[in-house]
């Protein structure tokens, strides 16, 4: 501001300046008999902020990039300290930022906060897994949580270490299906889409999320949400023993009588409840995504969704399990009717016990 009405000061002075007033009080007879010059204008106080500009290597900061005034506007807000300000409230990082932008952004925020207390709202996993786990609080509707709290320990640790950073895909959802990867993932979008007139179940706020081996630390946290959720996984040929790693939680059997309509708890698992014949590949197990869907299918099902022409049962299994992604995909783009084993129906089927979901009942 001082610099600002130098600089007004060193214009009225500038011989430039004096010789145009000495020109027009010449040239202009004022009828008020009052002189008639120019000078550069007092304004407010708080007037240099309409006539200085942030440049950013030499770009107007309002021409520069949406991520980079974003930035700007952090460090700004950050500079001072708890003198100046509390609290500091910082409105979705994410927006506009690359990933490695974000990240250094996010690596710098809690250090540059100086001990005052830091307000971030959010949409991204990322951030949320980036920033304390146990500080997040869900506003929905008119209620709060901290649904990461009373998470163990080693939980927290795993989800803010998470690589795909889901974490919040299952607290943002209204319902969420667990599977363990990528082909699991997309025949369960194919089996949802049969069953709902062609939705898909992003449609409806359901996320298929894969987790890996992980189900048990999703499936804790869905409980302390409240959210409905069911992870789909493999017997892996040994119903003891998933049996007892599920032990207190709803299964769902393909067998069962049951259906996911007369059960009304939020979190269940759902699993093949017989055991597949097995055949002669080595080192194989025959109780898997693979077998279960040649199960459902049948060898002429198989070669008509895959395009393929294999005699044998193993001979497709082979195919299928060294091509796991793209048999699913294939599946997933098939035109015609595709079979689904009956432990991803019941899984489906209890996402959509909520009778608001579109489909339901189909």
């Amino acid at each position: 501001a001082q610099a600002h009405r130098q600089a007004r000061l060193n214009f009225d002075s500038d011989a430039r300046v004096v010789s145009a007033n000495e020109e027009i009080g010449k040239k202009v007879s004022s009828l008020s008999g009052k002189e008639v010059s120019f000078a550069a204008s007092k304004g407010t106080k708080d007037a240099w902020e309409n006539s200085v500009e942030t440049r950013l290597n030499g770009i107007p900061l309002e021409n520069a990039g949406a991520g980079s005034q974003s930035i700007t506007g952090m460090e700004i807000a950050l500079s001072g300290g708890r003198e100046s300000s509390g609290v500091v409230l910082v409105e979705e990082p994410e927006a506009h930022l690359s990933h490695s932008a974000m990240s250094e952004l996010l690596e710098a925020l809690p250090s540059r906060a100086r001990g005052r207390q830091l307000v971030v709202s959010t949409h991204s996993s990322f951030v949320a897994n980036k920033l304390d786990l146990r500080k997040i609080i869900c506003l929905t509707d008119m209620s709060a949580t901290r649904p990461f709290e009373s998470l163990d320990e080693d939980d927290v640790l795993f989800f803010s270490r998470l690589a795909g950073y889901d974490t919040l895909r299952i607290v943002f959802c209204r319902v969420a299906i667990l599977v363990e990867g990528d082909s699991d993932e997309l025949i369960v979008q194919r089996a949802y889409r049969d069953a709902h007139s062609g939705r898909l179940p992003i449609q409806d706020r359901i996320e298929v999320i894969s987790v890996g081996t992980s189900f048990l630390r999703f499936l804790r946290l869905g409980e302390m949400l409240g959210r409905r959720v069911v992870a789909i996984t493999d017997n892996d040929g040994n119903l003891k023993k998933i049996r007892e790693k599920y032990r207190g939680y709803n299964v769902l059997c393909d067998h069962s009588a049951k259906t996911a309509l007369s059960h009304p708890e939020t979190v269940a698992v759902s699993y093949p409840g017989d055991l597949l014949s097995k055949g002669s590949i080595e080192n194989y197990s025959y109780n898997t995504l693979e077998p279960e869907l040649f199960e459902a299918n049948h060898l002429d099902g198989i070669n008509k969704i895959l395009g393929k022409k294999f005699e044998h049962r193993d001979d497709a299994l082979r195919h299928m399990k060294s091509n796991k992604t793209e048999c699913a995909l294939k599946f997933f783009n098939y035109e015609d009717r595709v079979a689904f084993p009956g432990y991803i129906q019941e899984a489906i089927k209890f996402a959509c016990f909520d009778e608001g979901t579109p489909g339901h009942g189909e």
